[in-house]
């Protein structure tokens, strides 16, 4: 069987994101890769049928390819219209699926925002903190993780605090 192979750049805040996309005819499995900079970030491995047709195995490759490229697609779009919100839950959300994206600066500017706008949400600040500390910035991890903390330990049940 031949394998097939699909490639895809999107650009973001002078990042270069690079989704791969093959099959594997010898093990009956396709693999999407997503790099950012040159680091690869995620890798979905799934199964399809050793005895698949050629055409059948092509279409999943593009299908998972095409999957792939309209999810990052999605996030980076949501990304850019959430820069103006003033919903800190909305960007706290977001900002946390840019971070298990691992994209750090982006995710970084949401939750900045969320917690400008609600200085005692505690959740978003310990996002931050991660995103921080994945940023090599120790100090402002630590210093976020703290006032998280303090805060979720003083807090009664609300809409932020159940999150």
């Amino acid at each position: 069987m031949e394998t097939f192979k699909l490639n895809s750049k999107l650009q973001e805040n002078e990042k270069e994101i690079l989704i791969q996309t093959a099959n594997n005819p010898s093990d009956g499995t396709i693999s999407s890769s997503i790099y950012i900079d040159g680091v690869l970030t995620e890798l979905f491995t799934l199964p399809h049928p050793l005895d698949e047709s050629q055409d059948r195995v092509m279409s999943l490759v593009k299908d998972t390819h095409g999957t792939r490229k309209d999810e990052l697609e999605a996030l980076l779009e949501a990304y850019r219209s959430a820069t103006s919100s003033s919903d800190p839950k909305l960007l706290c959300k977001l900002g946390q699926a840019l971070f298990y994206k691992r994209l750090f600066a982006e995710a970084k500017e949401l939750l900045c925002l969320a917690v400008t706008l609600d200085p005692e949400f505690h959740a978003a600040r310990e996002i931050l903190a991660k995103v921080e500390l994945e940023l090599g910035n120790s100090k402002e991890g630590l210093e976020h993780c703290s006032r998280a903390a303090t805060r979720a330990s003083t807090c009664r049940p609300t809409r932020f605090c159940s999150w």
